[in-house]
């Protein structure tokens, strides 16, 4: 299996670049046979009488190398408490104005407090937040954000980040992300936000190396209407050009800014609301054999997808996020509708706005109606990506998702 990408057309509002990936898991655990993955080796004691001491991670250690230091390395997980603030920012837990490295030694953070902030935020020109070798588990509303110009989130080293927040794993929020040779999961909005915030002038950077993997198939690097408004109005007359000619203005403004796998991510549509990639999972072995693989030709836009197929798996697409957002824009009480024959599954990233709402979503699928609410739902797992209809007819009659 090689890495290359294939870029494929959406319509006025979607643009989609999609490969084939290989399921990862969505919590890793140190491996006691690499360095730093087992046991703490011991050290003399102070006094020099043959006893040994441990040292040991604690978050007050952590935070004490985040507020003086420039890096800091893990000897064990360590869990943040609620309540943390460093720093001086509301949207931010953990907000870093230098350069700060993480080394993991595949060891875990720990988050497990659902707020509506960022925890690690880096901003200033020229500023960088590395996270190598750790796995971070994180519960807040987005998890790490390069903030506006010159700020930079590099992520690698195996990496792993399970997000079970709202919002985003990571954001390019107006800075630099690059990410390489790391793994990044969210059940929220998406794995990575190509994004302009409000008052945020520069356009972001997110660079995708070729070994990176994520379980978000539908959603991995997304760029939502404002963010693509921001870019457009900073084009002279956008909106007196046809699609063709604006699609080749968003790609200027675009150049460089978007990279999977060395290659340039297009936009294709007039709109381009949605940028949604997956990268491309290392084979496991040199064997080119890819049974391994979840995703079949026909849904992962591989060589052997058809156009009749490809235009079939892109109005899905369109289905489900229009669905979503017609969710989110939905006032309590209200009844959104979907008519999915065409599709498989139902992603997850379509359930997740029933949650503690007095919404209803019923989606007919081949001459059957099934009726969702926050009730019915139940639990999600942090790791599941899409539901068969076999499971939404489980939620119809108020079972809940297995774990």
């Amino acid at each position: 299996m090689n890495n290359s990408l294939r870029k494929l057309t959406a319509g006025l509002t979607a643009l989609m670049v999609m490969a084939t990936m290989t399921s990862v898991a969505a919590f890793a655990e140190p491996d006691p046979t690499l360095p730093g993955g087992g046991g703490i080796p011991e050290e003399a004691g102070p006094d020099g009488d043959g006893e040994t001491e441990t040292e040991e991670s604690t978050w007050d250690a952590l935070k004490k190398a985040l507020e003086e230091d420039s890096s800091y390395e893990l000897k064990n997980d360590i869990t943040i408490p609620s309540g943390v603030s460093i720093g001086s920012n509301p949207s931010a837990i953990i907000l870093l104005q230098k350069n700060f490295t993480i080394n993991g030694n595949g060891y875990k953070i720990i988050y497990d407090n659902n707020e509506s902030k960022s925890l690690f935020v880096v901003t200033g020109e020229g500023n960088t937040l590395k996270l190598d070798n750790v796995v971070l588990n994180t519960n807040s509303k987005h998890g790490v954000q390069a903030y506006n110009t010159g700020a930079t989130v590099e992520i690698g080293g195996n990496t792993v980040i399970n997000h079970t927040g709202q919002g985003y794993a990571v954001q390019a929020n107006g800075g630099i992300v690059n990410i390489d040779n790391a793994t990044v999961n969210s059940t929220g909005w998406g794995a990575v936000e190509f994004g302009m915030g409000s008052g945020i002038t520069t356009i972001p950077t997110v660079i995708i190396g070729s070994n990176v993997s994520s379980t978000n198939e539908n959603n991995f690097v997304v760029a939502d209407s404002g963010t693509m408004d921001r870019i457009k109005n900073d084009i002279s007359n956008a909106d007196s050009m046809d699609d063709a000619a604006l699609a080749a203005a968003l790609n200027e403004k675009l150049q460089d800014k978007l990279m999977v796998g060395g290659e340039q991510a297009t936009v294709t549509g007039s709109d381009g609301t949605f940028v949604v990639i997956v990268p491309e999972a290392p084979a496991s072995d040199d064997s080119g054999d890819d049974s391994g693989n979840t995703s079949s030709s026909r849904d992962s836009g591989g060589s052997g997808e058809s156009e009749l197929t490809r235009q079939r798996r892109e109005a899905v697409n369109r289905l489900w996020k229009s669905t979503r957002n017609a969710l989110l824009e939905a006032a309590a009480g209200d009844v959104i509708t979907a008519e999915a024959d065409e599709a498989d599954n139902v992603p997850t990233y379509v359930l997740l706005p029933l949650y503690g709402a007095d919404l209803t979503l019923q989606i007919s699928h081949e001459g059957e109606t099934y009726t969702l609410t926050d009730d019915s739902i139940g639990a999600i797992s942090s790791n599941q990506v899409y539901f068969t209809f076999e499971k939404v007819a489980e939620f119809d009659a108020g079972e809940e998702a297995a774990e």
